[in-house]
């Protein structure tokens, strides 16, 4: 299902980095200047989703160990922080390329609107 018109929604986020360079074959993403891969599947601003999609808004960064993504607004990514995780919260710098090692940051309990590895997430 296509999700305002930049990705489409998922049933859950590629586990490895073959299905993810697979993920991203299907989707035709290009590399960026530095030949990494631009493809993204991060839960959506509501934490109600998750959404695969070429990040074509900016080059592959860099993100901070304690914080997963999530999309906002027309494809721009957001950090989130994943502090109170019980598990699978990035504990070193990550590039979106390689979300795939942190499946926590994925994994959503869309009916109260958190991540499921959040303590703090109504189950």
């Amino acid at each position: 299902m296509s999700y305002k018109g930049f990705g489409y929604i998922v049933d859950s986020c590629p586990l490895s980095k073959a299905n993810t360079t697979e993920a991203a074959s299907k989707l035709n993403c290009i590399n960026d200047v530095f030949g990494r891969s631009q493809y993204v599947c991060v839960p959506n601003e509501n934490l109600t989703a998750v959404v695969e999609f070429c990040y074509t808004k900016s080059i592959v960064g860099l993100y901070q160990a304690g914080y997963c993504l999530k999309t906002i607004k027309d494809g721009y990514l957001d950090q989130i922080s994943c502090k109170n995780f019980t598990e699978g919260c990035p504990t070193a710098p990550y590039r979106s390329t390689e979300l795939y090692k942190y499946p926590a940051c994925s994994r959503l309990n869309t009916e109260f609107r958190c991540f499921a590895a959040d303590s703090l997430c109504v189950s």
